[in-house]
């Protein structure tokens, strides 16, 4: 988390596959779908809908 912490500047979107609480004043998806290949269409449409806001 403290890579999330150093990197915030700049950035629209959170993505990773770690499950985090923690309010980074950003919005967040959970990356685990890349990663399984399950839900990857799904996950891409959020964090679209995401960056058209």
């Amino acid at each position: 988390m403290s890579e999330i912490e150093a990197n915030l500047d700049g950035v629209d979107l959170i993505v990773t596959t770690m499950r985090i609480k923690k309010d980074f004043g950003k919005p967040y998806v959970n990356g685990m779908p890349f990663l399984s290949g399950i839900g990857v269409e799904k996950t891409e449409q959020k964090i679209l809908d995401v960056l058209k806001k």
